[in-house]
């Protein structure tokens, strides 16, 4: 783990550093001695400039509670160019049995959803060369999302 965060902090490849990101996110901390090692580093990177950096970054805040976790995740999805790679991530994070969207971020959430779904968000912005899903994918992953959320209630 701390070679995780070794790497995530001070890598000079954005790849490595996203790939590290990823792995800390999804480490089973409840067991992890490192735990606030992992949500420190994972904090340190939430502005980051690398969408899957920002990601999994937000994806540990929303499961363990952090405090500015659902006004990231509003904000993410404040953009009509959302990165895909914030799709994911936030379904994951709502499947958890500790995760629960009150109704003050689930409608505005939901509200940001649909109108990426109605703007055509899924064939927009698609670029094969940085691993993008193609537009049949992002469509199906938006509108997992969408029910997640719907349901989340």
């Amino acid at each position: 783990m701390a070679a995780l965060v070794e790497r995530l902090d001070h890598d000079s490849h954005a790849e490595v550093r996203a790939a590290a990101a990823h792995s800390l996110a999804g480490l089973s901390r409840a067991e992890e001695p490192g735990a606030r090692a992992v949500a420190d580093a994972l904090a340190r990177h939430g502005d980051s400039p690398r969408p899957e950096i920002r990601a999994a970054s937000l994806q540990h805040a929303m499961e363990h509670g952090a405090p500015d976790a659902y006004d990231r995740l509003l904000s993410e999805f404040d953009s009509a160019d959302v990165h895909w790679q914030f799709l994911s991530p936030s379904e994951l994070a709502l499947t958890g049995a500790n995760v629960s969207l009150p109704d003050e971020v689930r409608l505005p959430l939901l509200e940001r959803l649909e109108r990426l779904a109605a703007s055509g968000w899924p064939a927009c912005h698609v670029d094969p060369d940085d691993g993008c899903p193609d537009a049949d994918e992002r469509a199906e992953m938006l509108n997992d999302l969408l029910e997640r959320v719907r349901t989340s209630s």
